[in-house]
Protein backbone atom coordinates (compact mmCIF):
# COMPACT_ATOMS: atom_id res chain seq x y z
CA UNK A 1 0.00 0.00 0.00
CA UNK A 2 0.93 3.74 -1.24
CA UNK A 3 0.28 6.00 1.21
CA UNK A 4 -1.11 9.12 0.28
CA UNK A 5 0.86 12.46 0.64
CA UNK A 6 -0.86 15.72 1.05
CA UNK A 7 -0.43 19.11 -0.43
CA UNK A 8 1.93 21.77 1.46
CA UNK A 9 -0.25 22.95 3.90
CA UNK A 10 -2.79 20.77 4.65
CA UNK A 11 -2.74 18.59 8.16
CA UNK A 12 -3.64 15.29 8.76
CA UNK A 13 -7.03 14.69 10.38
CA UNK A 14 -5.37 12.73 13.22
CA UNK A 15 -2.95 15.98 13.94
CA UNK A 16 -6.33 18.23 14.52
CA UNK A 17 -7.87 15.59 16.38
CA UNK A 18 -4.48 15.31 19.14
CA UNK A 19 -4.50 19.17 18.69
CA UNK A 20 -8.21 19.21 19.87
CA UNK A 21 -7.60 17.26 22.64
CA UNK A 22 -4.62 18.74 24.31
CA UNK A 23 -7.14 22.27 23.93
CA UNK A 24 -9.84 20.34 25.41
CA UNK A 25 -7.57 18.98 28.43
CA UNK A 26 -5.99 22.44 29.00
CA UNK A 27 -9.97 24.06 29.17
CA UNK A 28 -10.60 21.16 31.03
CA UNK A 29 -7.86 21.68 34.28
CA UNK A 30 -8.27 25.49 34.23
CA UNK A 31 -12.07 25.42 34.56
CA UNK A 32 -11.30 22.68 37.74
CA UNK A 33 -8.92 25.05 39.11
CA UNK A 34 -11.27 27.94 38.66
CA UNK A 35 -14.28 26.15 40.24
CA UNK A 36 -11.59 24.94 43.26
CA UNK A 37 -10.73 28.91 43.48
CA UNK A 38 -13.90 30.05 43.43
CA UNK A 39 -14.80 27.48 46.63
CA UNK A 40 -11.88 28.47 48.94
CA UNK A 41 -12.91 31.78 47.99
CA UNK A 42 -16.51 31.35 49.09
CA UNK A 43 -15.34 29.60 52.25
CA UNK A 44 -13.06 32.11 52.87
CA UNK A 45 -15.87 34.57 52.39
CA UNK A 46 -18.28 32.69 55.06
CA UNK A 47 -15.26 32.20 57.36
CA UNK A 48 -14.95 36.12 57.23
CA UNK A 49 -18.37 36.27 58.40
CA UNK A 50 -18.61 34.28 61.00
CA UNK A 51 -15.54 35.99 62.63
CA UNK A 52 -17.13 39.65 62.04
CA UNK A 53 -20.21 37.87 63.62
CA UNK A 54 -18.21 36.83 66.55
CA UNK A 55 -16.47 40.23 67.05
CA UNK A 56 -19.64 41.73 67.07
CA UNK A 57 -21.16 39.27 69.83
CA UNK A 58 -18.32 40.11 71.94
CA UNK A 59 -19.30 43.83 71.43
CA UNK A 60 -22.25 43.11 73.01
CA UNK A 61 -20.90 40.90 75.68
CA UNK A 62 -18.45 44.00 76.57
CA UNK A 63 -22.08 46.22 76.20
CA UNK A 64 -23.84 44.20 78.47
CA UNK A 65 -21.44 43.64 81.56
CA UNK A 66 -20.84 47.81 81.56
CA UNK A 67 -24.46 48.54 81.53
CA UNK A 68 -24.50 45.04 84.72
CA UNK A 69 -27.28 43.59 82.42
CA UNK A 70 -25.42 39.99 82.81
CA UNK A 71 -28.01 37.10 82.55
CA UNK A 72 -28.33 35.31 85.60
CA UNK A 73 -27.74 32.25 83.97
CA UNK A 74 -24.31 33.02 82.45
CA UNK A 75 -25.07 33.10 79.19
CA UNK A 76 -27.09 34.60 75.91
CA UNK A 77 -27.89 33.27 73.15
CA UNK A 78 -29.15 35.69 70.18
CA UNK A 79 -29.88 34.84 66.39
CA UNK A 80 -27.84 36.46 64.04
CA UNK A 81 -28.06 35.69 60.49
CA UNK A 82 -30.41 32.99 60.49
CA UNK A 83 -28.30 31.20 63.25
CA UNK A 84 -28.05 31.18 66.88
CA UNK A 85 -24.95 32.87 68.27
CA UNK A 86 -23.73 32.33 72.11
CA UNK A 87 -22.46 34.56 74.46
CA UNK A 88 -21.10 33.28 77.79
CA UNK A 89 -20.18 35.18 80.69
CA UNK A 90 -17.56 33.61 83.46
CA UNK A 91 -16.99 35.23 86.55
CA UNK A 92 -13.89 34.99 87.45
CA UNK A 93 -11.48 35.22 90.85
CA UNK A 94 -10.74 38.71 91.42
CA UNK A 95 -8.23 40.00 94.04
CA UNK A 96 -10.31 43.48 93.92
CA UNK A 97 -14.07 44.25 94.67
CA UNK A 98 -15.45 44.23 91.30
CA UNK A 99 -16.05 41.39 89.62
CA UNK A 100 -14.01 40.05 86.59
CA UNK A 101 -15.48 38.78 83.57
CA UNK A 102 -14.55 36.67 80.45
CA UNK A 103 -16.58 37.00 77.54
CA UNK A 104 -16.83 33.74 74.96
CA UNK A 105 -18.43 34.34 72.04
CA UNK A 106 -19.09 31.17 70.08
CA UNK A 107 -20.89 31.70 65.94
CA UNK A 108 -22.80 29.65 65.08
CA UNK A 109 -23.42 28.38 68.64
CA UNK A 110 -24.30 24.65 67.22
CA UNK A 111 -22.09 23.57 64.64
CA UNK A 112 -18.50 22.75 65.94
CA UNK A 113 -16.90 22.16 63.09
CA UNK A 114 -17.56 25.71 61.51
CA UNK A 115 -17.65 27.48 65.08
CA UNK A 116 -15.75 30.82 65.45
CA UNK A 117 -14.48 31.26 69.02
CA UNK A 118 -13.69 34.56 70.79
CA UNK A 119 -13.07 35.70 74.14
CA UNK A 120 -12.25 39.13 75.82
CA UNK A 121 -11.52 39.44 79.76
CA UNK A 122 -12.15 42.54 81.64
CA UNK A 123 -8.72 44.15 83.01
CA UNK A 124 -7.60 43.49 86.70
Amino acid sequence: MHRKLHPRGHTRPAAILVCVMVVLLIVALTSAQTVQTMLLVRRADEQRSRIRQVRELVELGRLSLAREQVPASGQLELTVDGQVGRIRFIQLESETPSPRFRIVAEFPAHHEQNQVVATWETPQ
